[in-house]
C-alpha cells in the first residue's frame, strides 16, 4: 500500500522530497540472486509544483548495495560525484559534492521511461547522507541478499 492510500505508512528510505516504501520481495519464495532480490516498492519524489509516484518491482537489492557504497564514499570524501547503478530505468540518482558538508542530489523518476522523465534537485548535507546510509542498512538487514551474482 502506498502513502497515497495510507498516509501513516513510514517510508523505508526518505531524503527530503524523495521517499521509498518497500512492500516486500517480488518473488518471496525464490532463493536465487536474480529473481529472489527484486523488491516491490512505491517511490515518490516531489517538490515545488509536482509529485511523481511509481510502483512495481523496480529496485533490486543490488541497486541498494550500489547506492550504499556510493553514499559511503561520498560521506568519507573518497569521491566527489556518484551515479549509483540501478538496473531498471525508472529511477536514476546522481550526487555531487559542492562543499565540505553540502551535496547536490538529483533524482530522475520515469513512470514510463520511454515517454516521460521527471527530474528533482535537492541540496543535502553529510549528516543526511549518513542517515540515508543507515536506512539502507536497515532495509538490507530486513531483506538479506539471496544467492550470488
Amino acid at each position: 500500500m502506498d502513502k497515497r492510500r495510507n498516509p501513516k505508512a513510514k517510508p523505508s528510505l526518505k531524503t527530503l522530497g524523495f521517499q521509498v516504501w518497500i512492500h516486500g520481495r517480488q518473488f518471496p519464495d525464490y532463493q536465487d540472486y536474480w529473481d529472489g532480490n527484486w523488491l516491490r516498492v512505491t517511490v515518490h519524489c516531489g517538490g515545488g509544483n509536482s509529485d511523481v509516484w511509481i510502483s512495481g518491482a523496480i529496485i533490486h537489492l543490488s541497486d541498494l548495495i550500489s547506492l550504499k557504497r556510493d553514499l559511503e564514499e561520498l560521506s568519507n570524501s573518497l569521491k566527489h560525484t556518484a551515479m549509483p547503478d540501478f538496473i531498471e530505468p525508472n529511477l536514476k540518482m546522481e550526487f555531487e559534492v559542492i562543499s565540505d558538508q553540502d551535496i547536490k542530489m538529483k533524482v530522475d523518476l520515469s513512470p514510463d521511461h520511454l515517454r516521460e522523465t521527471h527530474s528533482y534537485f535537492f541540496e543535502i548535507n553529510k549528516e543526511t547522507l549518513r542517515a540515508c546510509i543507515r536506512e539502507i542498512e536497515e532495509v538490507l538487514n530486513s531483506y538479506p541478499i539471496r544467492g550470488h551474482p
